[in-house]
């Protein structure tokens, strides 16, 4: 399954309810279950993210209903990467001319 970042970074509403974060990363990762996903990684950071998840998504189109499922909450907004692991990678570079 495709492998995804997201970059997190709490919205105004979700900084005045920082304390709530982890019970939402929980309800976050029950939503991404139903969506046939796994969080495979959450981490709260400090710097210009607030936060990150890895997961792994059955498909771009699942993916794309999570992230706006999850800006629609309106606590954090998200920069989603897609990431590849090292033979992933190779597949991309037997493409390249």
């Amino acid at each position: 399954m495709p492998r995804y970042v997201m970059l997190l970074k709490y919205t105004d509403k979700g900084i005045a309810n920082v304390k709530d974060s982890p019970k939402r990363a929980d309800t976050f990762r029950d939503l991404a279950a139903k969506h046939g996903a796994k969080v495979d990684t959450q981490l709260w950071t400090t710097g210009e993210y607030d936060g990150l998840i890895v997961l792994t998504v059955p498909d771009d189109t699942a993916m794309a209903a999570l992230a706006l499922g999850l800006s629609r909450l309106d606590f954090v907004r998200s920069t989603t990467l897609r990431a590849f692991d090292e033979a992933e990678f190779q597949a991309v570079l037997g493409r390249v001319g």
